[in-house]
């Protein structure tokens, strides 16, 4: 009976095989374009919410706001370089982000086939690895797509073996700036008369607070409508009352640390405790984006302008805004 069972499961391999081979022929397909690119499975799930904010554009146009994707991958390069704990690091993050590549190809297509502009505020990876960082270039390459940083990609490996091993800030952007569509510190993206500025809030740039606040205020200083794109949120009593709901432990603002909102009572970041003083001053200040919480919310920051946190990516969220 062992016999003729392995003589059977003989003859299927071939038949087997060539089921396998009429089913997986992705390399070979067709991209699909246009509006084919909304009915491709990949799609299901993905349920951007449409906003439209008034900036004062010279003519309307929509953006994809999108953020915390979470690619949590590592291949050979990065697999064998594994202490015991970061090797079972890897292993959590990639159940617990199964989604994530779905949710980014999805939004990336979402773009494309509508022909939006893309803002992504941070979390585009879920840790620097060599996986992540050529995944996320090679997504992204010549994508209309600007980009804010993101704590996860400040934030190393938890590691008990090798502690203390982060380089500096400078070696750490020059270590990963090629990898990411523009400038971490600052950057500016004008469309249609409305200054999109993205700059780093997590820290990467601490080292250089003179510099980016100066590249902010210059940004400013155009006097063109400007909306604000950065990853962790500013600080409000609505956010810092929400925060004290879904986390027991913290019994008053003064537990709430920039792990969880920028500039908060008990301080932070220079860059965030000085821009939550001057932003408030500057008029042609329109609106602000962000991440960060991998749930939507929309908040007054101070008079007249709006502070938009997104949703996570890699649950099938995104904004898409019609500016006006």
């Amino acid at each position: 009976m062992g016999l003729g069972a392995g003589a059977l499961l003989a003859q299927c391999l071939p038949a087997m095989a060539a089921q396998d081979r009429a089913r997986i022929q992705i390399w070979f397909a067709k991209e699909p374009d246009g509006d084919a690119l909304l009915d491709m499975p990949v799609m299901k799930g993905f349920a951007p919410t449409k906003l439209e904010i008034s900036v004062g554009a010279k003519k309307p146009f929509r953006m994809l706001h999108f953020s915390d994707s979470h690619i949590a991958w590592m291949n050979s390069r990065d697999l064998i370089k594994c202490e015991a704990g970061e090797l079972k690091w890897y292993e959590g993050r990639r159940r617990h982000f199964a989604t994530n590549a779905t949710g980014l190809a999805a939004a990336l297509a979402y773009a494309r086939a509508h022909r939006l502009h893309m803002l992504h505020t941070g979390d585009l990876v879920d840790y620097l690895s060599d996986a992540n960082l050529n995944y996320v270039r090679r997504d992204l390459e010549g994508l209309d797509c600007q980009f804010a940083l993101g704590n996860h990609e400040l934030a190393g490996i938890p590691s008990a073996e090798r502690p203390g091993r982060r380089p500096s800030c400078a070696a750490m952007r020059k270590s990963v700036a090629p990898y990411f569509p523009n400038d971490l510190m600052c950057h500016s993206r004008i469309i249609n008369g409305v200054n999109f500025v993205a700059f780093d809030n997590c820290g990467m740039s601490a080292d250089s607070f003179e510099a980016q606040f100066a590249a902010i205020r210059a940004e400013f200083a155009k006097g063109l409508p400007t909306v604000l794109a950065y990853h962790i949120p500013f600080f409000t009593e609505e956010l810092g009352a929400a925060q004290l709901k879904a986390v027991p432990r913290m019994k008053s603002f003064a537990d709430i640390t920039e792990a969880y909102l920028a500039a908060p009572p008990r301080g932070g970041l220079k860059i965030n405790t000085a821009l939550r003083e001057w932003l408030p001053k500057q008029k042609n200040l329109k609106a602000m984006l962000c991440g960060h919480k991998h749930a939507e919310s929309r908040g007054l920051f101070c008079d007249n302008v709006m502070q938009y946190v997104a949703g996570a990516t890699y649950k099938g969220n995104a904004y898409d805004i019609q500016f006006t």
